[in-house]
């Protein structure tokens, strides 16, 4: 790149001049296009992480950014296509890893979504949005018990988990009797913990989505602690016999 266009680059991306040495421009373009995806104009964030790319930036770190950046832009083959250059140039990143599963994940591909989990979570036991997003992909292919066990893995990590996290992406295009499966599971996952108001909650949302199953709130012992409780009968009233 000529010095000529390095220049014309910094003045159109109104960063300082005084310096336009392609190290320091490509920082400050990463650190543009951080400031832009914080502000949720990803696309134009997106074009600074690429520029700084073309500048000799850091290329795990870029390609990774890049590939956050068409998530959020919907652009999942995209994005993936970003994430499996930083992996290639990183492959000890555990987050990286755990995007690239998301971007499989989000192209239905919950297999390979399953094994970029797995690899986030050997290098990495100890983070809660892993073993989350991989209860979802496990979720997404009926193994139930093992989404189940994953989902009570990040809650004993992240009491928060299931706040900070969201659910759309993890779900994604569903049935509304798969989102009211996966409501109730976490409602069964609350009761377990002694969480009720949680637990209920979860269950007003899993009858609100029309899940069928709901009777047997009075049958699976996990939440026994609300047999007695009149605030689940008054939700769920308990089926004549």
């Amino acid at each position: 790149m000529t010095k000529a266009i390095l220049t014309t680059l910094v003045l159109a991306l109104g960063l300082s001049p005084a310096a336009a040495q392609p190290n320091q421009v490509a920082a400050d373009l990463e650190a543009k296009g951080d400031v832009l995806r914080g502000q949720g104009d990803y696309s134009e964030a997106e074009k600074c992480y690429t520029h700084a790319l073309s500048l000799g930036g850091h290329q795990a770190a870029l390609y990774n950014k890049i590939g956050q950046a068409y998530l959020r832009m919907h652009l999942y083959t995209a994005a993936q296509s970003a994430f499996e250059q930083a992996v290639k140039r990183n492959p000890s990143d555990a987050y990286t890893l755990n995007n690239l599963g998301v971007a499989n994940h989000l192209q239905k591909r919950y297999d390979r979504a399953v094994k970029w989990y797995k690899k986030a979570l050997a290098l990495n036991e100890s983070e809660p949005a892993f073993h989350y997003n991989l209860g979802g992909s496990w979720f997404a292919l009926g193994k139930f018990d093992r989404a189940s066990a994953e989902f009570a893995r990040a809650l004993e990590l992240d009491p928060n988990a299931f706040t900070n996290m969201e659910e759309e992406a993890i779900i994604g295009p569903a049935t509304a009797g798969d989102r009211g499966k996966f409501s109730y599971m976490m409602a069964k996952l609350f009761a377990s913990r002694g969480d009720l108001d949680r637990a209920l909650a979860a269950l007003r949302k899993a009858k609100e989505q029309g899940y069928e199953g709901l009777n047997a709130v009075y049958s699976d012992r996990e939440f026994g602690g609300l047999w007695k409780d009149a605030r689940l009968a008054q939700l769920i009233p308990p089926a004549r016999r």
